[in-house]
C-alpha cells in the first residue's frame, strides 16, 4: 500500500460513491467539463488501501465501467469528491473582495525534499515559476493570483499546505457611489436650476447602476474562475499524494 501525503484511506462511502457516479456522469457529457479537473494519472489514488467497509478506486473503476465510464473519467470524479473531502473550498470576505482557500492536511512536516516537490507541483500545475520563500518553520510559494503556505496545524499536530486565491471587487461598489451621487445631484439640481437639470442627475445615476450590474456579472463569472483554477491545483496535488508521501511504500 502507498500512504498518501493527506490521509486518504483509500476508500469511498456509500454516499460518496453516489457523488462520483454522478460527477462522472457529468465529466462525461461534454468535453468541455472533461477539462475541468486536472488530468490524474493512472494508480495515483490508492486503490487497494483502508479499512473493510466502502469501495475502493478499482471498485468504482469496475462499476463505472459497467455504466460506460471510461476508468480515466471514473478517477477524475473520485478525485473531485476525494478534494471536497479532504480540503473543502472555502470563503471568507474582505473589504476589498473574496479570499478562497483549501487547506491540504499532511500527517508531519515536510523535509525540504518533500517542499521541493510541492513547489516542482505547484510550477507544473500553474504554469508559472512563482517565488518560493521560508521564514523559520514556515514555507510560502506564490504566483500571479495563487498563494500556497506550508505551516503547522494551529488546530492539530499535524500540517496544513494552504491554497489561497484573493479575488478583488471593485466594481459594485464605484457603481453604488455613482448611483448615489447621481440621485443626489439629480435632487440639488432639480432643487436650484429645475426639473430640466434633473436629467443630467438621472443619467449619472443610470451609468452607476449599469456599471453595478455589469460588474456584479463580471464578479460571478470570475470567481467562477478563481474557484475552478483553484480545485485545479488543489486537485493535482492531491492526485500526486504518492510523490509527496512522507512515508515510503510498505
Amino acid at each position: 500500500m502507498s500512504e498518501t501525503a493527506f490521509g486518504f484511506d483509500g476508500r469511498f462511502d456509500d454516499d460518496e460513491v453516489t457523488r462520483i457516479l454522478a460527477r462522472a456522469a457529468a465529466l462525461d457529457a461534454t468535453e468541455s467539463a472533461l477539462s475541468a479537473t486536472a488530468p490524474v494519472a493512472p494508480g495515483r489514488l490508492p486503490s487497494d488501501a483502508g479499512p473493510a467497509g466502502g469501495l475502493s478506486l478499482r471498485d468504482l473503476e469496475a462499476i463505472g465501467g459497467e455504466a460506460g465510464f471510461a476508468a480515466s473519467t471514473m478517477r477524475r470524479a473520485a478525485l473531485d469528491v476525494l478534494l471536497e473531502r479532504v480540503a473543502p473550498l472555502t470563503e471568507a470576505s474582505t473589504p476589498s473582495g473574496l479570499v478562497m482557500r483549501r487547506r491540504l492536511p499532511l500527517d508531519r512536516q515536510p523535509d525540504e525534499e518533500a517542499w521541493a516537490r510541492m513547489v516542482a507541483l505547484l510550477r507544473d500545475a500553474t504554469g508559472q515559476v512563482g517565488t518560493s520563500t521560508s521564514d523559520g518553520l514556515l514555507r510560502s510559494w506564490e504566483c500571479t493570483g495563487l498563494d500556497a503556505q506550508l505551516a503547522p496545524d494551529p488546530n492539530g499536530a499535524g500540517w496544513l499546505l494552504t491554497l489561497e486565491a484573493a479575488v478583488a471587487d471593485q466594481s459594485p461598489a464605484i457603481g453604488g457611489f455613482l448611483v448615489v451621487a447621481g440621485l443626489g445631484s439629480s435632487a440639488a439640481l432639480g432643487l436650484i436650476v429645475g426639473p430640466r437639470a434633473m436629467l443630467l442627475g438621472a443619467l449619472i445615476a443610470g451609468v452607476g447602476a449599469a456599471i453595478a450590474l455589469l460588474g456584479r456579472a463580471w464578479r460571478q463569472r470570475w470567481l467562477g474562475e478563481q474557484r475552478l483554477r483553484l480545485s485545479s491545483v488543489a486537485s493535482a496535488l492531491l492526485a500526486r499524494g504518492d510523490v509527496l508521501a512522507m512515508q515510503p511504500e510498505r
